[in-house]
């Protein structure tokens, strides 16, 4: 079966309670599946994991996303 994963950062290097557990259920959705991953990312060091995340899935998407201008965004919809 295809599978896109959605996940709202990149879930790589596992180093955080949100990464870890996407992580993890990429590494044993892998095992029967073929998945696709879609994913943010705020820091741009992030980008350098795309390779290492590449080996385990068929796909990775990456975005980008600013911090300045999403806490901006949020200020001004009043979240």
């Amino acid at each position: 079966m295809k599978i896109l994963y959605l996940a709202h950062r990149i879930p790589y290097p596992p180093n955080k309670g949100d990464k870890i557990r996407s992580f993890h259920q990429i590494k044993y959705l892998v095992q029967k599946h073929q998945i696709y991953v879609a994913a943010l990312y705020d820091q741009k060091q992030d980008i350098e994991y795309h390779l290492d995340l590449s080996k385990l899935v068929k796909i990775v998407g990456l975005e980008y996303v600013n911090p300045y201008w999403d806490k901006l965004w949020s200020v001004r919809n009043g979240r």
